[in-house]
């Protein structure tokens, strides 16, 4: 099944969420370009949502500018989310025109082990491997820094480490309506206790093979729920 059919669900989910939302912030985490198999970038252009994008790799934190040139009301970081401020050894692959998978570039971790998962699809891999220290804030300080006062939709797609930052969400202080997160690369324990976690919070939850889902409220329409509940894919 293609990404495109595998994100329709959660595209739609967004999109009801859009409709009835005036002045969404957001937080995405992983952004990669920003355009290739994103479904916020459509949303933040079509809506003229305000918000921070996360990007740690400099070449592609470059392409993202480029690509979100003329919207001031976004603010884009070279920096990681992590459970500490400072720096911290990253693995991605590096820029390159050699006919690798699309993807390549979206592959990026703070645990080589996720990296090397793709070994069979990328030829002599470690020749394109790249280990660098990058630099790290916390959600709370990026939230401290940029004095965020609500938080509408968190996306997040770290490659492993998606229910770390999930978990410094202080869901006292701000409860976003969604949040979007990869567990494809989550230990299976990790998968089922960030479901777990979420749903302890108040929030309805559903996934695919790759992500996972959690929303709050009566905003999605009903009939987007029946689809979800009667797919074979998606459960709630």
């Amino acid at each position: 099944m293609t990404w495109e059919k595998q994100s329709r669900p959660l595209q739609e989910v967004i999109e009801c969420f859009a409709r009835i939302k005036k002045d969404v912030f957001f937080i995405q985490v992983g952004c990669c370009d920003g355009v290739v198999e994103d479904i916020m970038h459509d949303l933040i252009i079509r809506y003229g949502w305000s918000g921070i994008l996360i990007e740690p790799v400099k070449y592609l934190f470059e392409q993202l500018e480029a690509n979100y040139q003329g919207h001031p009301n976004l603010s884009i970081r070279n920096v990681a989310i992590a459970n500490e401020d400072g720096f911290k050894d990253f693995w991605y692959i590096r820029e390159n025109n050699n006919g690798l998978p699309f993807w390549y570039n979206q592959v990026g971790s703070f645990f080589p082990e996720v990296i090397w998962k793709h070994a069979g699809e990328i030829p002599d891999l470690k020749n394109y491997l790249i280990q660098e220290k990058v630099e790290c804030i916390t959600l709370d300080a990026l939230i401290r820094q940029h004095n965020i006062k609500q938080i509408d939709v968190i996306h997040i797609d770290t490659e492993g480490f998606d229910f770390s930052i999930i978990k410094q969400i202080d869901f006292e202080s701000f409860k976003p309506s969604i949040i979007k997160y990869e567990h494809k690369h989550l230990i299976e324990s990790d998968q089922w206790d960030s479901w777990s976690y979420l749903r302890s919070k108040g929030y309805v939850v559903f996934h695919n093979y790759i992500d996972s889902m959690a929303f709050t409220g009566d905003f999605v329409d009903q009939r987007i729920i029946e689809e979800i509940r009667q797919s074979s894919l998606f459960f709630m």
